[in-house]
């Protein structure tokens, strides 16, 4: 059994735990601060299930310290981030739905998640690693090694409405 590592924000009382696995993704809690993004906001929150069965997730959680009735002291977890890899774990993993609770935004909790990503030993073959960063989140994204790339090479499919009648397909 592997030892999870606590990490610590300095100066404050936050602890907090990163988790791989789908089952650690607090869907509803994930969905409500997704859905505020432009990318998700006219998606159904089926569509964004669906999302996390597919893809490989890691959830950072904060910890509580709760008292049982036992007067027990235990560990609670507050689910507090997310973010979403899509990969083929060979060649190519697309970094997607990086969100981090508003009230936990700026104490480096984005870049020590972003750290265990790509740290991840069972992505560490990957050959290529791609992402969408807005004009914002770019200098945050360079400090992990990511440039622009030649936009030359690449090509994209786009459908701009996929989501547009999700509401109407998703609940039949």
């Amino acid at each position: 059994m592997s030892k999870i590592a606590v990490y610590e924000v300095p100066n404050t009382d936050i602890r907090y735990i990163i988790k791989q696995g789908n089952e650690f993704v607090d869907a509803e809690k994930a969905w409500e601060l997704l859905k505020k993004e432009s990318w998700w906001k006219d998606a159904h929150i089926i569509r964004f299930l669906t999302a996390i069965l597919n893809s490989r997730c890691y959830s950072v959680l904060r910890i509580t310290e709760v008292n049982t009735e036992e007067r027990e002291v235990k560990d609670q977890y507050e689910f507090i981030g997310m973010l979403r890899v899509i990969t083929d774990y060979a060649t190519f993993a697309y970094i997607d739905d990086v969100v981090i609770d508003p009230a936990y935004q700026g104490l480096g909790i984005g870049s020590v998640l972003n750290n265990f990503v790509l740290e991840d030993k069972n992505l560490a073959v990957v050959r290529r690693w791609l992402l969408i960063a807005g004009e914002k989140v770019r200098t945050f994204y360079s400090k992990f090694g990511f440039k622009e790339v030649n936009k030359d090479i690449f090509f994209e499919l786009y459908n701009g409405e996929a989501y547009k009648h999700d509401n109407d397909k998703m609940e039949k």
